[in-house]
């Protein structure tokens, strides 16, 4: 939006305002900071703020005092609920990066951690960010705690079961936008699961930094990556077992992904990765999780439904989604993205009305995760703006402005 592009030319008192916004009054602010609704409104009216003021003010909205100052932009988008779960979910991964926790922290259960975690990757697959954003640093410091603790028997379960928590921490930072975090929080889940002597947590781990280089637009290094990471852990498919196989499909779907972001000079190879996560999702017969990671057969369907709108195989797209894939085993934030490449294909071939349907059928079921995508703002651009409100609200849930199509 135009307020963060400008962001460094407003005054202090501006940026508190935009900041704060609507969600929050004045007097609301003065009772989070423990100053007083006078102090506030004086701030941002830019009269009196000194520098323990500045510092209370940006605690309480979520963000640091080089961006209240303008030194540093908010991230795009964020809501004031999200700026301060990233705030608290930084503090965390840091502290358990260095090794520290409360010390009135007590060690995780390692043995319930497979189902805690289980369960966090079902709130990040619902977009129950609120959620996830509370549970992930007190569960940070208290397996960070366990790993302090354990013995020699003990240690590769718990250095495992902290690469997953920073593995969650880094798909909830990368989602929300906050890169610097996400590539904090995948370097330390890439050294445990290296501890973990698990190569198949490995394999999800470098996955997932694939992804953050994706949204970082360092596609070159996403593919480098991603390949030799599937190479590394090829199965034989002579005897090989049904974790193994989810693991490398996942692999080699992330493969055909990254080929795609490439430019249609590599359209040959993003189809030689999808036909072989299609015959991987054939062996498995149905979708199976390992490590928060899902693939099956209907995984490899959607995955190949945006590789071919990234290689401009419009058509081929459009046939893969007639063919009605089976969406019913996969988390929630994999059918909305499914069906905003839907969108995206009926719009590439002007077929406007059916692509707001399915668009403002995303929109409205999952607005905290349409918000960060970038797709809804590509349709609704591409699109116009219709003389119907139905445009204008998809467009305001995504916060994105329509501009009428010549």
């Amino acid at each position: 939006m135009r307020e963060w592009q400008e962001w460094s030319g407003y005054t202090n008192g501006k940026r508190i305002k935009l900041l704060r916004g609507k969600a929050i009054t004045q007097a609301q602010l003065a009772e989070m900071t423990g100053l007083s609704i006078v102090t506030i409104r004086k701030a941002e009216q830019d009269q009196a703020m000194t520098l323990p003021t500045v510092s209370k003010v940006a605690a309480a909205l979520g963000v640091s005092v080089s961006t209240v100052l303008g030194q540093t932009t908010p991230h795009r988008g964020a809501t004031f609920g999200e700026r301060q779960i990233l705030r608290r979910l930084s503090h965390a991964v840091h502290d358990a990066a260095a090794g520290d926790h409360p010390l009135t922290v007590e060690p995780a259960d390692l043995s319930t951690m497979s189902r805690v975690i289980d369960d966090a990757w079902d709130l990040y697959g619902a977009s129950n960010y609120s959620e996830l954003g509370a549970i992930l640093p007190p569960l940070l410091h208290s397996v960070q705690a366990a790993v302090d603790v354990a013995n020699v028997a003990q240690l590769e379960l718990a250095a495992g079961a902290l690469s997953d928590v920073f593995l969650l921490s880094t798909y909830l930072s990368n989602q929300l936008e906050s890169r610097d975090l996400a590539y904090a929080a995948v370097s330390q889940a890439r050294a445990l699961a290296k501890r973990s002597g698990d190569p198949l947590r490995l394999a999800r781990v470098e996955a997932a930094r694939s992804w953050v280089f994706r949204r970082d637009n360092r596609a070159k290094e996403s593919f480098e990556l991603v390949t030799r990471a599937a190479a590394e852990i090829e199965p034989s498919y002579s005897n090989t077992t049904t974790e193994h196989l989810t693991a490398y499909g996942n692999l080699v779907n992330h493969c055909a992904v990254a080929a795609s972001r490439l430019g249609q000079h590599h359209a040959s190879t993003a189809r030689d990765y999808l036909s072989q996560a299609h015959a991987v999702g054939a062996r498995l017969g149905r979708e199976h999780r390992i490590h928060g990671g899902t693939f099956g057969p209907a995984t490899a369907t959607v995955k190949a439904v945006d590789v071919k709108l990234y290689t401009n195989d419009v058509g081929g797209a459009l046939k893969l989604i007639r063919s009605h894939p089976d969406l019913s085993g996969l988390p929630p934030t994999v059918r909305d993205r499914y069906l905003l490449d839907v969108a995206l294909a009926q719009c590439r071939a002007r077929m406007w009305d059916a692509s707001l349907d399915t668009l403002e059928e995303v929109c409205l079921r999952s607005p905290q995760w349409a918000t960060h995508q970038a797709v809804p703002a590509l349709i609704i651009q591409s699109i116009g703006a219709a003389s119907t409100s139905r445009i204008r609200r998809i467009a305001s849930v995504v916060g994105v402005q329509a501009i009428p199509r010549a």
